[in-house]
């Protein structure tokens, strides 16, 4: 009976051990220190906007601001250059994919602004950066967009 009892007791050790370790971390970005790394990584050619709650919605229509726990937006200053920096931490997974999907809406009326007002920034759309991560969905825009990768790779990592 002792025997049977130890090693009923050692599997469940060994069970409780496996399972701790597969457990994954959750993701914490700092979307501020993320904003100000990527604005300085990225050089855009010109002065950037943060935006607010208002001017939000208007760009990203589709997006529900109360899915959203924190974000980051910037978009060119003049509207003349696709350059576009947007940081967004969901509140949880679930609603991230749908932050995703107004993302990809952004994206294509970025193309569809740029297509015939000044077709040379398409190149930059193009080559958008777009990564989400457990609840983080990080977008930017901008002629440095490898670097711009880079840091999103090195925070998602972190």
């Amino acid at each position: 009976m002792k025997k049977a009892v130890l090693s009923l007791m050692t599997i469940l050790i060994i069970i409780t051990m496996l399972t701790a370790c597969n457990k994954k971390e959750a993701l914490v970005i700092d979307i501020d220190a993320l904003a100000n790394e990527v604005i300085a990584a990225a050089e855009f050619r010109e002065p950037t906007q943060e935006l607010d709650d208002t001017i939000l919605a208007n760009i990203y229509s589709s997006l529900e601001i109360k899915d959203v726990q924190k974000y980051k937006v910037y978009v060119n200053s003049t509207s003349a250059k696709a350059e576009e920096l947007a940081l967004f931490e969901a509140k949880d997974e679930t609603k991230a994919e749908a932050i995703l999907q107004s993302v990809k809406e952004r994206i294509e009326d970025l193309k569809f602004g740029f297509e015939g007002y000044v077709p040379e920034e398409l190149q930059y759309i193009e080559n958008a950066v777009v990564k989400k991560e457990g609840k983080y969905v990080l977008f930017a825009v901008g002629q440095k967009y490898e670097k711009i990768n880079d840091i999103f790779v090195k925070y998602i990592k972190q």
